[in-house]
């Protein structure tokens, strides 16, 4: 996410006070900003983004202590509200900690909690890469796909040139 967006996050949890907000209630709040002229007048940029990654991108204030949850919840609801879930929403709010935090960790919180990986990210990409290319890729339904039948049959050729 980033990009200013926890700029903006800091500035609904200061609005909010000791009342709080969900995490899923400021996805919404978001995606409604994102059609308004000052999001593009701020200077945000539009992120692909899914309920999940904003989730992860929330709680890593979480982590990083600059919000805290105010022990109350909510019934939360399937996207279009006939069916409850069974984990509720919780409310948070911001920490002395986190008005106090500065503008750069919370438009990118990712790099302030991993200075090694740099300001732009360029070696946590490097990461993800190496990460990615290691993992073997299933298809999901159907049919293996050729690919995974000849680097399965590459690795039974190798056991049995070990043995």
């Amino acid at each position: 996410m980033g990009n200013g967006i926890g700029i903006w996050v800091k500035e609904q949890l200061v609005g909010a006070g000791n009342r709080g907000v969900t995490a899923s209630g400021l996805f919404v709040e978001l995606k409604e900003f994102e059609k308004t002229n000052e999001f593009w007048e701020r200077g945000f940029v539009r992120k692909k983004g899914r309920q999940h990654s904003w989730a992860r991108f929330f709680l890593r204030f979480k982590e990083m202590g600059y919000i805290t949850p105010t022990g109350k919840t909510r019934e939360a609801y399937q996207k279009g509200g006939e069916i409850a879930l069974l984990v509720p929403s919780r409310y948070y709010r911001i920490t002395a900690e986190g008005k106090m935090a500065p503008l750069e960790a919370w438009s990118n919180p990712l790099a302030w909690q991993y200075p090694a990986w740099g300001p732009s990210g360029e070696r946590m990409k490097e990461y993800q890469r190496q990460w990615r290319a290691k993992r073997r890729r299933y298809p999901r339904r159907g049919r293996p796909s050729k690919m995974l039948l000849e680097v399965e049959a590459g690795e039974e050729e190798e056991e049995e040139e070990e043995e």
